[in-house]
């Protein structure tokens, strides 16, 4: 008898610890399993919440990008200065400019919400800009542009890249500088068929990359469009700002960028 209640409880004791093994084994799978689930959830939630702040974002760049295109102040100068050309009867040099203006005004409204534009897109943009301003200043400026044979102008870039620096250059360096100046601009070939800009203005000395009082709304939004931008890149797009002279002695500003030619635009 004694014998038959050892056996018995060898036996029990055998066979239920397979069982408790099998449970712990169940139960440790499971907790991880809902752990790994509870992390992955977590995970996704945050995935969520930062594609809607980058959405946001770029929805945000978008409006900026078309509010910046439609300037009423630059619209409303222009119409002015054609309508005092009309005025005076010189309906000749009015008619050519009104032809400007329509040009610079649809190229303005085309693909209104893209971040992007072949470079001779953005140069023919440019230089309607620079004219009809010219047309407003007369003499108070120079200009000129150096494009290398070698330049891809099918290239894409940040659309108003060029025009933001251009801009900055007249407005804030040449125009309010009592003898005026010239705004010189490069572009030439950069690391596999990419892209070197180069925006040099004689005018002021205003400490270009940091002062508040030489960074247009223009260039802010370019900075961030940009900087969006380059997230999506291995080779990013580089801007370098460069004051030359001193505040006492003043020999202007440049900016320099350059451009991957495989850069990608991610909407």
């Amino acid at each position: 008898m004694l014998i038959s209640i050892i056996n018995y409880t060898f036996i029990n004791k055998y066979n239920t610890e397979p069982l408790n093994s099998l449970f712990f084994f169940i139960a440790f799978h499971l907790i991880t399993a809902v752990v790994v689930i509870l992390l992955l959830r977590k995970l996704y939630f945050i995935r969520v919440e930062k594609i809607k702040a980058q959405n946001e974002e770029f929805y945000k760049m978008q409006l900026e990008l078309i509010k910046n295109q439609l300037d009423p102040h630059f619209l409303f100068n222009a119409l002015n200065s054609i309508s005092f050309s009309i005025n005076k009867d010189d309906r000749k040099t009015a008619y050519a400019n009104l032809g400007l203006f329509s040009k610079f005004l649809r190229e303005s409204i085309v693909a209104l919400d893209e971040f992007s534009r072949p470079l001779e897109e953005e140069l023919d943009y440019v230089q309607n800009y620079l004219l009809l301003e010219k047309f407003r200043f007369k003499e108070k400026f120079d200009y000129d542009f150096i494009i290398s044979p070698d330049v891809n102008t099918s290239l894409t870039i940040p659309k108003l890249i060029l025009f933001s620096f251009i801009e900055s250059a007249l407005k804030k360096g040449v125009l309010p500088k009592n003898s005026g100046g010239e705004i010189n601009v490069l572009i030439d070939t950069f690391e596999d068929k990419g892209l070197y800009i180069s925006v040099f203005d004689t005018g002021l000395h205003r400490n270009i990359e940091n002062s508040k009082y030489s960074q247009t709304k223009n260039i802010h939004m370019t900075k961030r469009i940009v900087s969006y931008f380059n997230q999506y890149n291995s080779k990013i797009i580089d801007i370098k700002y460069k004051d030359l002279g001193t505040p006492d002695n003043p020999k202007g500003s440049k900016v320099e960028i350059t451009i991957p030619a495989d850069y990608v635009y991610i909407d």
